[in-house]
């Protein structure tokens, strides 16, 4: 059981990932950046491509040119995460979170990463926040289970 929801653990924060870049492109403090979204999309080319120095360099541009948009740190955070950084990918993802707390995409992804971690705490603290939400209601109940379990 604990292999299983290990490996889809991993599936789960590869999706988030992967979605979590889309998300945020669009989200509503850059509606009107389409500069910043471009930047983020083009950053996201190279990270699927595993260019992640040139990633690196778009990102971090983009969070220069944008300091106020938590795009940049999410976008970031994610790719730390497909590289399997989690330290790198906890910091960006908590500054994104820093700056705008209501990034579902950011606790989700954040949820799932302490949980992967061992972090239980943090881990179950992130999915009441997300057992609210109507998309994420019952996954964030079969994770809390699966916690408790773990205890």
């Amino acid at each position: 059981m604990k292999n299983a929801h290990s490996n889809r653990n991993g599936l789960f924060l590869i999706a988030a990932l992967l979605a979590g870049i889309v998300v945020f492109a669009s989200h509503p403090c850059c509606a009107d950046d389409g500069d910043v979204s471009s930047m983020i999309s083009e950053g996201h080319k190279l990270v699927k491509q595993q260019r992640y120095q040139e990633a690196t360099q778009i990102f971090a541009a983009a969070r220069r040119k944008y300091p106020g948009s938590p795009l940049p740190d999410a976008a970031l955070g994610a790719m730390f995460l497909k590289m399997r950084e989690y330290s790198e990918a906890e910091i960006y993802l908590k500054q994104a979170e820093s700056r705008d707390p209501n990034l579902i995409p950011v606790q989700f992804t954040l949820a799932l990463l302490y949980e992967k971690l061992g972090n239980k705490n943090m881990a179950i603290q992130y999915w009441n926040k997300l057992k609210d939400k109507e998309e994420f209601k019952e996954k964030a109940k079969r994770h809390l289970k699966y916690i408790g379990e773990m205890q």
